[in-house]
């Protein structure tokens, strides 16, 4: 394209860069992609100042840009991307292009350079500027730990995104990469730092661990920190005093360690410089002890909106869990408190410590919650949960903005052909108050006994439904171990409609992964009496739910 003194409206147009920029980021995003804009950029100059910034905006790996190296000093075979005399390299292309990368993905599935090609480049780049010297953010998914030793090529002082997802097991190397980085990029606003499988994972070497501390010490802009990563005591202390650190994915730390670290922060309390400017939570424990409890009551921030605690190994009884949940009733945060998530690994609850069936009991767990009349999301995962009737009348009256509910454990707590000795299965007829007292409910997740089917038509049954039809808005219902008879479906389906007329997803399931091949029924989907079966017939409610839909969809009705 042209552009002269006999310009059309069109061309005028394109030469505003308002325009053309937005046209750009259009085609970036479009179905045609990267191709169409590279095609753009070839029009014309101006079109090309325009597109080239966008085009390399976001790399996938580095051969796009290696491949700007002069021809015939790379090959590109079955074995990879090489160099053949990375001495004699020409960067003036590559520098030039790089200066546009503002995001690099480095991910292991979506490269094939081999490891010398990074040394190359590692020992004979430029020193005057960085690798990428604009760099904002930092993606980098390669378990390969020989790999990890690389990272330092592209870290600067633009970075302000950095995810780190390897396996970081050498402590030189790894005591290194933190050094570097606190040098050359400490104006992180987002860091992750996963460290290997969550299971596996052990404390880093004191080496490693203090160039870590130093580094999050030096992050004074630091707002979101996500880590899959064992904290020692100087870690944790590092990340609470970090002055506008708003959300905390995951903060790990051994018992003995968030003890530490709780005894060091006793002298910023007072001046409120503790995990002041927190919002979320994500607290990972080993097992709930006094240490995290004492932790928690440490927070400082009055701001905190969802609080989320993932228990990996021990157990906790009824008594230890209500007092962590009684730390929040007189937190600086209480009044901003929405949502509690608590949550225990379900591939322990498979072993043969009787503590790891012992009974949650949820009137005594959630009743230091009932004073929080703001919380919307309650989410509870633990091996066995008891959750009664009244208990489930009490939070329908104290949480009248519920939106979120999920009670469930991994194992039945209600066996009708036996006594009740685990506790009391809530019933279709104890959701009536959920019904008429929380219009906001969404999503209800729980232990559901569904022998016994209300008549609709029965006064008393008519009584506590009351006049007019439910404000209830949930449309998802799950329900975890939940007895019912195949001949009572339809009954079940159109209570459930009655009490939720905008449900339309029923789903059966179970707080541990089903294994298709396992033969060993006793915990999972076991009938509990010839005749039925709990999946089957909640799969024909949800049918039912669907049918029911149909009619009014076709009539225009809701």
């Amino acid at each position: 394209m042209h552009l002269n003194g006999q310009q059309s409206a069109v061309q005028r147009c394109l030469r505003i860069s308002e325009i053309s920029g937005e046209i750009c980021e259009i085609l970036c995003v479009s179905g045609h992609g990267l191709a169409a804009l590279a095609r753009l950029a070839q029009t014309c100059k101006f079109l090309h100042e325009t597109a080239v910034p966008v085009l390399w905006r976001q790399m996938r790996g580095l051969k796009p840009l290696l491949k700007l190296f002069p021809e015939g000093t790379w090959t590109e075979e079955h074995t990879g991307f090489r160099f053949t005399n990375p001495a004699a390299l020409d960067w003036t292309r590559f520098q030039h292009y790089a200066h546009s990368v503002r995001c690099l993905v480095w991910r292991q599935d979506h490269t094939d350079i081999p490891i010398e090609t990074l040394a190359a480049l590692s020992l004979h780049r430029p020193r005057s500027e960085p690798l990428l010297p604009q760099l904002c953010s930092l993606m980098w998914h390669d378990s390969r730990e020989d790999y990890a030793a690389f990272i330092h090529m592209f870290l600067t002082p633009s970075i302000r995104e950095m995810r780190i997802n390897t396996v970081l097991l050498d402590p030189a190397a790894t005591a290194a990469l933190f050094e570097h980085a606190r040098h050359a990029c400490n104006n992180v606003e987002v860091l992750e730092l996963h460290a290997g499988i969550s299971r596996t994972l052990r404390p880093l070497h004191p080496v490693a661990d203090d160039a870590l501390a130093k580094y999050l010490r030096s992050l004074t802009s630091l707002q979101e920190y996500h880590g899959v990563i064992i904290l020692s005591a100087k870690c944790v202390e590092a990340l609470g005093t970090r002055p506008n650190l708003r959300l905390v994915q995951e903060l790990y730390a051994l018992p003995e360690e968030l003890e530490a670290a709780t005894a060091a922060a006793t002298s910023l309390l007072a001046t409120g410089e503790w995990f002041k400017s927190v919002e979320l939570l994500v607290l990972r424990l080993s097992r709930f002890s006094a240490s995290s409890q004492a932790f928690l009551a440490t927070i400082q921030s009055p701001t905190v909106s969802e609080v989320f605690i993932s228990v990996v190994h021990g157990p906790a009884d009824t008594s230890t869990l209500q007092e962590h949940m009684q730390v929040f009733t007189s937190a600086p945060f209480r009044h901003s408190l929405r949502t509690v998530r608590v949550e225990f690994g379900y591939d322990l609850i498979w072993y043969d410590d009787p503590a790891y069936l012992s009974v949650m009991h949820a009137r005594t767990v959630l009743r230091p919650l009932l004073d929080l009349q703001q919380l919307d999301t309650l989410i509870f995962r633990t091996p066995r949960w008891d959750l009664d009737p009244a208990t489930l009348r009490d939070i329908s009256d104290a949480w009248p903005m519920l939106k979120t509910f999920s009670v469930a454990g991994g194992f039945r707590i209600c066996e009708h052909e036996e006594s009740k000795t685990n506790g009391q299965c809530v019933t279709l007829l104890d959701l009536v108050p959920l019904a008429r007292k929380c219009p906001d409910l969404l999503s209800l997740e729980l232990h559901l006994c569904a022998l016994e089917v209300p008549t609709i038509d029965d006064a008393e049954v008519q009584h506590l439904l009351g006049p007019g039809p439910s404000r209830c808005g949930l449309d998802a219902l799950r329900v975890f171990h939940g007895p019912i008879r195949l001949e009572d479906a339809d009954a079940v389906a159109k209570f459930l409609k009655r009490l939720f007329p905008k449900l339309q997803r029923v789903d059966y399931g179970s707080c541990v992964e089903e294994d298709e091949e396992d033969e060993d029924d006793d915990v999972l989907d076991l009938p509990l009496r010839t005749g039925y079966h709990e999946s089957a017939g909640w799969e024909e409610v949800q049918r039912l739910l669907q049918d029911y839909q149909m009619p009014a969809q076709a009539t225009g009705q809701t």
